[in-house]
Formats: C-alpha cells, sequence, structure tokens
C-alpha cells in the first residue's frame, strides 16, 4: 500500500514539487451534519473556500469506539473504501485535527470520504 504522498509526486516528499497536479488532489470529507471539508496534500483543513493554513491541520481518522487511529499519510485511494458508516448509517470515523496547538477528535463523525482533483492542471 503506498501513501497518499506518492500518489502525487515524489518531489512533495520533500517539500518542492514542481508538479501542477501536486496542489489539486484533495481529501474531501462530508460530516454527518452535511459540513463539506477538504484537504491538502499539506494536511491544512480548508472551509468553505477559506485559504488553507498551517493552524488547522488533519492528523487522520479516528474510529469512533474502537481505539483506532488511520493517519493522513496511511489514507489511500486503495483504502478510502474502508472508512465506511456502520450499515446502519451512523458514523464509524471522525477527524482528528490540530487545531492552534490542540488536538481534538470532531463530534458527529463523518459520512463520506474521498479524493477529488480540483479544477484545471
Amino acid at each position: 500500500m503506498h501513501n497518499y504522498a506518492s500518489y502525487i509526486c515524489k518531489e512533495c516528499l520533500i517539500g518542492m514539487c514542481c508538479h501542477k497536479a501536486c496542489n489539486k488532489i484533495m481529501l474531501n470529507i462530508i460530516t454527518k451534519h452535511e459540513d463539506h471539508f477538504k484537504v491538502n496534500p499539506g494536511s491544512q483543513i480548508i472551509r468553505n473556500h477559506t485559504r488553507p493554513s498551517d493552524s488547522w491541520i488533519f492528523l487522520g481518522l479516528s474510529h469512533i469506539k474502537r481505539n483506532e487511529f488511520i493517519s493522513f499519510e496511511r489514507i489511500t485511494p486503495e483504502n478510502i473504501n474502508d472508512f465506511k458508516t456502520f450499515k446502519n448509517g451512523n458514523p464509524q470515523w471522525t477527524v482528528r485535527d490540530l487545531d492552534y496547538g490542540t488536538i481534538r477528535n470532531w463530534g458527529g463523525g463523518i459520512k463520506s470520504i474521498y479524493f477529488e482533483m480540483e479544477g484545471d492542471i
């Protein structure tokens, strides 16, 4: 299994990317309450077309019932479907973020998560 960064390019792994497509690949998250968020390759969380900030960082996904955490780097196109809701439609996973130095788990959980290419390259 490859990590998220390997789907972008090797240069991104060292922070010196020269490929236009790299910053266009977004992880999309829809919460139980229909709030929409995007996560860029730098793990910055973007809401409602706000500018990315190093103050709000996506760390990964936490399981709601089990003591299980999947870091951002381990979320890939191959395993993205593992983060579905329970059969009754309730979320199994929630977001763990770093917001101005505080680590938080979001309440409510996530309904949907997927990768998407943003805009034109």
